[in-house]
């Protein structure tokens, strides 16, 4: 595992976690995004006031059998320090081709830029005897 900041953050606490898997019983995917400002206009969460969201569509590299769960969560953020932070990182119209990535501010808080990552996992596939 590898945390890292920059310029002069301090971190006062930090966790991880993680999940292990057996080998062939579970169908997954997984990814992350970086994105933020140089989206151009698409990107409205630098700016404004009010309920704010950027969505992204991900495809999976491979088709599942049924939708999968997907856990989705913030790996960095860049932010106004002036305003308060606030974001929301979640998956809307879960298919079994993919899902839309939607990150979201509200209030007069301002986001730069934001990284996520997601986890699709399809149920587990029964053992064989």
């Amino acid at each position: 595992l590898v945390f890292r900041t920059w310029s002069d953050s301090i971190v006062y606490s930090l966790g991880a976690n993680w999940l292990a898997l057996e080998p062939g019983r579970v169908a997954l995917s997984a990814g992350s995004l970086w994105t933020g400002r140089d989206e151009g206009a698409a990107w409205k969460l630098g700016q404004g006031m009010g309920e704010r969201e950027y969505v992204k569509h991900v495809t999976f590299s491979k088709r599942f059998d049924t939708p999968p769960q997907v856990v989705v969560g913030s790996s960095f953020l860049d932010v106004d320090q002036s305003k308060n932070t606030r974001v929301e990182v979640s998956a809307r119209d879960v298919t079994p081709e993919g899902f839309d990535l939607v990150l979201k501010t509200w209030s007069d808080s301002i986001v730069y830029s934001l990284g996520a990552n997601w986890l699709a996992l399809a149920p587990p596939r029964p053992t064989t005897a």
